[in-house]
């Protein structure tokens, strides 16, 4: 993976601030690895996954929708 990929993720979520947007990734281990660095460093972000249920998928939907969280 590359090293500075986080980096690169948290310059362009800097230098857009109102921006709500979907990263998208290879596989959920990846999801879970982004989510946990982004949330640690103080972003507004979500997983969704498969190995969330039904209940869950909508949830963090719904906090997206409504602007709760900023990425996905």
């Amino acid at each position: 993976s590359n090293p500075y990929r986080y980096e690169v993720l948290k310059r362009i979520i800097d230098f857009n601030p109102g921006m709500y947007g979907i990263i998208f990734t290879r596989t959920k281990m990846d999801a879970q690895s982004i989510t946990e660095t982004l949330t640690r460093e103080g972003y507004d972000i979500e997983a969704l996954h498969g190995d969330l249920t039904q209940q869950q998928r909508d949830k963090v939907m719904a906090r997206f929708r409504d602007k709760t969280i900023q990425l996905l």
